[in-house]
C-alpha cells in the first residue's frame, strides 16, 4: 500500500525528539530497526495504522520520500546500510496489545 500518511510522519517525528520514550533495535537486521512506544502515545488513524496484534505493511511513496527525506535519514543513520542510498522505505505497523505498545519496523531497500 503507497502511502504519504501525516499518522506515520508524527509517530516517526514523536521517536526522533523523544528517544527516552522508545525502544529501538538496530541490530536484528542490516537495513531496517524495530521500536516500541507505549500504546498511551496519541497517533492519528490508530485502527487502520497500528491494528491490533496484527502487522501492517505500508510501502512509502516518492512523496513521501522526497518531503520526509532528513527525517528517513535520521533512521536510516541508525543500519548498517547508512552509506548507501534506499529507493524505497517500508513502515510496518502494529499495536501489541500484551506488552500495551505500538511496534513499528523500518525497513530501507
Amino acid at each position: 500500500m503507497g502511502s504519504n500518511s501525516d499518522a506515520l510522519r508524527n509517530v516517526l517525528t514523536f521517536v526522533k525528539n523523544n528517544p527516552d520514550k522508545v525502544i529501538i533495535n538496530n541490530n536484528k537486521y542490516n537495513n531496517a530497526i524495530q521500536m516500541l512506544i507505549q500504546d498511551d502515545v496519541a497517533v492519528g488513524n490508530p485502527d487502520l495504522f497500528f491494528p491490533k496484534n496484527r502487522i501492517r505493511a505500508n510501502r512509502m511513496n516518492r512523496a513521501f520520500l522526497e518531503e520526509n527525506s532528513h527525517l528517513l535519514d535520521y533512521f536510516s543513520e541508525m543500519t548498517d546500510t547508512s552509506s548507501m542510498t534506499f529507493n524505497d522505505v517500508w513502515i510496518s505497523t502494529s499495536h501489541i496489545l500484551d506488552l500495551g505498545k505500538y511496534f513499528l519496523d523500518l525497513s530501507f531497500e
